[in-house]
């Protein structure tokens, strides 16, 4: 029996299944978005010289099916590690919960020392590169290049490992965005505000005026009924 309420349309249901679809797909291109808004954001300070970004050619794959795994550092500073294996990321962020020692150990193969690695509590941010995929994991520092073994647990996929010029340099990053931020809003200041102004002044004026034109026609109408009392 009819109750009088409208049965969708399959042209409405369409569009509905396509608006999820784009939701979905959004949602799934998250990471990627906010890496590349950060990119975007860090443009212009990388072509300053301000800041550093990792470039294409910075960035390398560690192979994780056999174990230990060889790796040539040619230049000292800080490195950072990333995955997009869901499986992997569950373990780290467990082990940092607990405190216990990160499943990645690097060795230099030259004098048996050890690379302190640390975790990275943190998700996606606009800090991280649109060159790599997933998520960092852990950040360590080589302090003499040369090789070195990097022993981890065995799995069908690839870790990637790019300069860290993140890590101890998040109050320079806070400065550059704090300046973009200004700078922005000062050209946006520049361009809206004296359209602004001089449509108010405009506005104010012509209201000035009919305040104006009104207080003559009830001074006229004031002196003309005094005209009549005398």
């Amino acid at each position: 029996m009819f109750n009088g309420e409208r049965q969708p349309t399959y042209r409405a249901v369409l569009v509905g299944i396509v608006a999820l679809g784009v939701l979905l797909l959004f949602l799934c291109s998250l990471s990627r978005v906010v890496k590349l808004a950060g990119a975007a954001l860090f443009f212009v300070p990388q072509q300053l010289g301000i800041l550093q970004q990792v470039k294409s050619d910075q960035v390398r794959a560690i192979d994780l099916r056999a174990s230990p795994t060889p790796v040539e550092f040619t230049e000292a500073g800080k490195y950072v590690v990333y995955t997009d294996s869901l499986d992997l990321l569950e373990i780290t962020d467990q082990l940092a919960e607990t405190r216990a020692e990160p499943w990645l150990v690097i060795r230099s193969r030259a004098t048996g020392e050890m690379a302190p690695v640390e975790f990275i509590r943190r998700g996606v941010t606009v800090l991280d590169s649109p060159q790599v995929n997933g998520r960092a994991l852990f950040t360590f520092e080589i302090v003499e290049p040369g090789d070195y073994l990097i022993t981890h647990p065995t799995r069908q996929l690839a870790l990637t490992l790019v300069p860290d010029y993140v890590t101890g340099n998040e109050w320079r990053i806070g400065l550059v965005v704090a300046a973009e931020f200004v700078i922005v809003g000062g050209l946006v200041a520049l361009v809206f505000l004296p359209p602004y102004w001089r449509r108010k002044r405009e506005r104010d004026e012509i209201r000035k005026r009919k305040r104006q034109a009104v207080d003559r026609v009830w001074q006229r109408l004031s002196e003309a009924n005094r005209d009549k009392q005398t």
